[in-house]
């Protein structure tokens, strides 16, 4: 059995002998940021390098107090036995020593690299004074003057006014304007979106004005499967306003919203500035 056992380590030996920790591992660096880490490579291989150390090492000292043998070949037995034990309980010894300086680099690194992955946070835009060519607070008068003036056509729509695009697009869009006292108080754009659209279109108005103001402070809200594709226009017309996000400031507000007008279904993103004449 002695035999057999001494045989064993000296097979584990022949096979570890050149991957043990001090062969096998250089001293943990780390280089500059941005730069590749070859200190990730080496970590990676300490966990099996430190386990065959110790296997090797506990072998030789089997070997070294092997009493089988009291001959020369028992003499050279134990000699090579304690030999082994000191080398590779000193390769298992630099090897923790590997273990620790990772450790310590990757604690090092974990602080930057979630500081590398960390969102540059959006600047949130104040609440508009304006939107495209009009300005809040101006009168029909003058609206009707920046609506021609970008080519449009204005047309009074009882309380409402609509300065219509020549061509509606997702570039140009029609504008709803609305006054309150005389003053222009809301302003919507009326981005045409075919019902199979509808969500793709909103989704695209959503994420260019999320770069302007930010995360909003309500929404979106759920979107219902019966709003998506052609069942979208029943969908708005039953009351559903799948989406709907809105951002808020002191001075107003804007909401985006799925909406249908004359049985055409449309993105909405309305613009509210509130009455502050009677603080």
């Amino acid at each position: 059995m002695s035999r057999v056992r001494a045989l064993a380590g000296l097979g584990v030996l022949a096979i570890v002998c050149s991957g043990c920790s001090i062969a096998g591992l250089e001293p943990p660096r780390s280089a500059q940021p941005g730069q590749p880490q070859p200190w990730r490579r080496t970590c990676r291989q300490v966990p099996l390098l430190l386990v065959s150390d110790l296997a090797v090492a506990t072998n030789g000292v089997l070997w070294a107090t092997d009493t089988l043998y009291g001959n020369d070949f028992g003499k050279v037995q134990h000699v090579t036995g304690w030999v082994t034990a000191g080398v590779f309980g000193g390769s298992a010894i630099y090897g923790l020593y590997v273990a620790i300086a990772c450790q310590s680099l990757a604690s090092q690194a974990a602080p930057r690299e979630s500081a590398a992955v960390q969102p540059v946070p959006v600047k949130r835009s104040g609440f508009p004074d304006s939107v495209m060519q009009f300005r809040f607070g101006s009168s029909a008068a003058q609206a009707s003057q920046s609506c021609a003036g970008a080519g449009g056509t204005f047309e009074a729509q009882g309380g409402l006014s609509l300065c219509r695009s020549p061509a509606p697009s997702m570039a140009r869009p029609n504008v709803q304007l609305e006054f309150r006292l005389g003053e222009l108080s809301r302003i919507s754009l009326l981005y045409p979106a075919p019902a199979e659209q509808l969500r793709p279109s909103f989704e695209k108005v959503l994420s260019q004005a999320e770069l302007y103001y930010g995360s909003p402070q309500s929404g979106p809200a759920p979107w219902s499967p019966t709003c998506t594709g052609a069942s979208a226009s029943q969908c708005l017309q039953a009351g559903e306003r799948p989406g709907r996000t809105v951002w808020t400031w002191s001075l107003g507000e804007i909401e985006l919203v799925p909406s249908i007008a004359s049985d055409s279904t449309l993105v909405e993103l309305r613009y509210t500035r509130y009455d502050h004449s009677g603080e």
